[in-house]
This record gives C-alpha cells, sequence and structure tokens, in this order.
C-alpha cells in the first residue's frame, strides 16, 4: 500500500506541475527564437507559454515585442494592435520598467500615433535617464516633431557620453 500511496502521490505531483513545465518549456524555447530574431517562431512558443501561464508579465511583454517586429510584414496593422494588446496587458500585470515603455514608443511611432510615442518615450526616460537607447530615441522624437530642441540636443550628448560607440 505504501508504494501505490507513493505512486499515486508521484502522478498527482506531476499533474500538477506538467503545465509549468510546459510553459517553461514554451518560454525558454521562445528566448532562443527571440535571440535569433525569429519572431514567427517566438510568438507561437510566447502564445504556447501563455496558455499555460496567463498572468507572466515578461511572457506578454516579449510577445509583445516579437509582434511588433513582424507588424512591419502586416499592411493592416493587425499584428501591431496584438503588440499593443499584448505591451498594455503586461504593464496591467505589473511590468512598468524602461523597455517595456520604449517598445510602446517604438511602436506608436510605426503607428503613425506621435503623441502617444511622445508620452511613452518621455515615460522611459523618467523610469531610466541613463539609459542611451531611450535618450537617443527621445531627442530624436523631440528634434522630429521640433520640440524642445535644447533639450533634444542635451539628451544627445548624454547618450554618446553614456555610450561613445552608440550609432547616432
Amino acid at each position: 500500500p505504501a508504494l501505490a500511496v507513493l505512486a499515486a502521490a508521484l502522478a498527482w505531483g506531476w499533474w500538477i506541475a506538467a503545465p509549468a513545465l510546459r510553459a517553461a518549456r514554451a518560454a525558454a524555447t521562445a528566448a532562443f527564437y527571440l535571440r535569433a530574431n525569429m519572431w514567427e517562431m517566438a510568438s507561437d512558443a510566447l502564445e504556447h507559454a501563455l496558455r499555460h501561464r496567463p498572468h507572466d508579465a515578461v511572457a506578454r511583454y516579449e510577445l509583445g515585442r516579437a509582434l511588433a517586429r513582424q507588424g512591419g510584414y502586416d499592411w493592416t496593422g493587425r499584428t501591431w494592435d496584438r503588440a499593443q494588446r499584448q505591451f498594455d496587458r503586461a504593464r496591467e500585470l505589473g511590468l512598468n520598467d524602461e523597455l517595456l515603455s520604449h517598445q510602446m514608443a517604438l511602436l506608436a511611432e510605426r503607428k503613425g500615433a506621435l503623441e502617444r510615442c511622445l508620452a511613452a518615450g518621455e515615460a522611459a526616460h523618467r523610469i531610466d535617464p541613463d539609459a542611451p537607447d531611450v535618450a537617443s530615441n527621445l531627442a530624436y522624437w523631440l528634434l522630429t516633431r521640433d520640440r524642445d530642441r535644447p533639450r533634444a540636443l542635451a539628451l544627445s550628448a548624454r547618450a554618446v557620453a553614456a555610450s561613445p560607440r552608440h550609432p547616432l
């Protein structure tokens, strides 16, 4: 009887742990595809992971990032809309860092939502004022909209100082 109880406990434990293991495996697969710039494969793997862990804010962010990259090939704009929904959901789930805000700004720029782009860029800069990518993009967005030229030039100078090899 002790072996039967142990076998039942192991089977029950596996049944409970299996979805988490599947989600972790899918997330690891997605990480590989993201590093290889294989956006569609990454999206598929992340959607699989999110079926098992729907409240994973980082997976939502990564899915949004992969969809945003795919969106350039979708003339309808639906893929970018899906990316925006994933970014919004990641924020609802508590993810609030400069990477998310920066990706939201880049996506808004691609969609032509210039005011939303600036707002998200400002938010990213408030979270991490030392990030050279954020500073250089914010400078670009300010200059192209002919706003606050002295601040844009100061942001550019700060980005170059923080990362001298930065491709400005």
